[in-house]
């Protein structure tokens, strides 16, 4: 009898796993689709149930809170990635800090932005991500001070590289 409720626990915890993860890739392709407040639903849910995908949900969870001007859920999501996360983990801090810095414009929190964007380029991000923070900065006329400008061209890859 025991063994028959153990087997019937692992079949439930294994049937909600797939669930979970069924209901994570909706999550993604209506977030790729560009339906970020049902992307934003079904992460939520996932956020508040699911014991898989911990920090890709909470990645999905605050980039689509961001998307749908939900920004204090964002900062929280962002912040909770950055807590979670493995410190080797470079491309996902970057990823969360990048996130995390968007929100603080979002939220007209310039010099906090400012700080998480010099952050990522200290941070060896691939080129792709290196390239849209320094047109960031450039354009958004937050790279102010000298020591800013010297910090920031000290990321600036050479033509040799």
């Amino acid at each position: 009898m025991k063994t028959n409720n153990i087997r019937f626990f692992l079949i439930l915890i294994l049937a909600f796993q797939l669930q979970a993860s069924t209901y994570f890739e909706d999550g993604v392709k209506a977030f790729q689709k560009g339906n970020y407040e049902v992307a934003f639903k079904i992460f939520s849910d996932l956020a508040r149930n699911s014991i898989n995908y911990k920090s890709d949900i909470d990645l999905y969870l605050a980039r689509s809170a961001l998307e749908t001007g939900r920004f204090f859920e964002a900062l929280i999501a962002f912040e909770r990635i950055l807590i979670e996360v493995d410190e080797r983990d470079i491309e996902r801090i970057n990823l969360a800090k990048f996130g995390l810095a968007n929100t603080h414009v979002a939220l007209g929190e310039i010099e906090s932005a400012k700080n998480l964007y010099f952050e990522i380029l200290e941070n060896s991000p691939p080129p792709y991500m290196k390239k849209k923070v320094i047109s960031i900065l450039q354009i958004s006329h937050l790279t102010v001070t000298h020591t800013f400008h010297s910090r920031l061209s000290d990321n600036i890859p050479s033509k040799n590289h």
